[in-house]
């Protein structure tokens, strides 16, 4: 659906066939790919090559024009974690209760947004200090719904609360009914909700931060500091997998060798250092 709305809005929708230029296919991927969605930029090109294919199959072109189009080159971006700066704000700044519930699941349990803002109350096992993670939900248009983890998903697993997530949710979850995050109207969490509250959260996240300085960190970078810290205090890999969800150890792992790399390029600057 996605690439089909690329394909009829982009420039080269109204032009005859027999007209298209390479340039102007090459032009129409480049529009594309400032939008920075990568795998849709690669469908676009691979869907004009069959295009034009069958085209110069069927006789309809002799040449075919998209035959040196290529997907420009994405750089993959560098994850980052929470700054110091960002953390002492987040401690310090006044967030509503559902915002700081938010926060502290993605940062302290690693949970993905749509997992967060499926949480039910029954979710949360204060007896055995766990969250039992089994749904997800996802943003159609202009809708919501939840996915029902099957018990062979990755996602579907049961995160220990450290101490200050388990002292706050055992206070938050007594002001909710049975999911932790609804719209005003009681459904469960839009888009446009959670769109209305993270720009809150980071409007308000602005206000402790240091010479002006500008928070602009997402509900990714939240797990991806939880996953940071599950390497620096010495968990192993295969735990880290479960912890996470990840349906690939290979993922888990990408995180950890980065991390090792940069700790041994961290003892190598210092040992230089002090020669």
């Amino acid at each position: 659906g996605c690439l089909k709305r690329y394909l009829l809005t982009s420039p080269i929708a109204n032009i005859k066939i027999s007209a298209i230029t390479p340039l102007q296919l090459q032009q129409a991927v480049n529009e594309l790919s400032e939008t920075g969605l990568t795998r849709t930029v690669e469908l676009f090109v691979l869907s004009l090559h069959q295009i034009f294919s069958a085209a110069v199959e069927n006789s309809i072109l002799y040449k075919d024009p998209s035959k040196k189009i290529k997907a420009p080159k994405f750089h993959k971006q560098e994850k980052r974690v929470l700054t110091e700066e960002e953390k002492a704000a987040i401690r310090s700044a006044d967030y509503t209760p559902k915002e700081r519930a938010f926060l502290m699941l993605g940062w302290q349990a690693g949970l993905r947004r749509g997992e967060i803002l499926a949480l039910r109350k029954e979710h949360i096992d204060f007896e055995k200090n766990i969250i039992h993670v089994k749904d997800n939900v996802i943003f159609k248009e202009n809708t919501s719904e939840i996915n029902h983890y099957t018990k062979t998903d990755a996602g579907v697993r049961d995160v220990p609360m450290p101490a200050t997530l388990r002292a706050f949710l055992k206070t938050y979850t007594q002001s909710c009914n049975d999911h932790l995050f609804t719209t005003q109207t009681g459904e469960i969490a839009t888009k446009s909700m959670f769109r209305r509250m993270f720009t809150s959260i980071l409007n308000k996240t602005a206000d402790y931060m240091p010479d002006g300085r500008k928070p602009n960190f997402t509900a990714h970078i939240l797990r991806h500091t939880y996953a940071t810290t599950l390497y620096y205090t010495g968990i192993d890999v295969k735990t880290a997998q479960y912890l996470l969800g990840h349906k690939n150890v290979t993922v888990t792992l990408e995180i950890y060798t980065h991390l090792k790399r940069r700790d041994t390029d961290v003892a190598e600057k210092l040992s230089a250092a002090f020669l």
